[in-house]
């Protein structure tokens, strides 16, 4: 199993990668973009496509 640190408000948030479905990136002031996990949960995160993508393949 891989997990990864996500910027989840001030905390971070520990994510499951295989629970991932996917990102969807958002155009807006705060720069957030949006986690859907299989289970249908979103959340909302300030981490760039670039940072997550790199996190995940920063995995063993």
């Amino acid at each position: 199993m891989k997990f990864i640190t996500l910027n989840y408000g001030s905390p971070t948030l520990l994510v499951l990668v295989e629970e991932i479905l996917y990102v969807v990136p958002k155009d807006d002031e705060q720069g957030t973009n949006t986690i859907k996990f299989k289970s249908g949960q979103e959340i909302y995160t300030t981490n760039t496509i670039a940072e997550i993508l790199a996190l995940i393949e920063d995995q063993p």
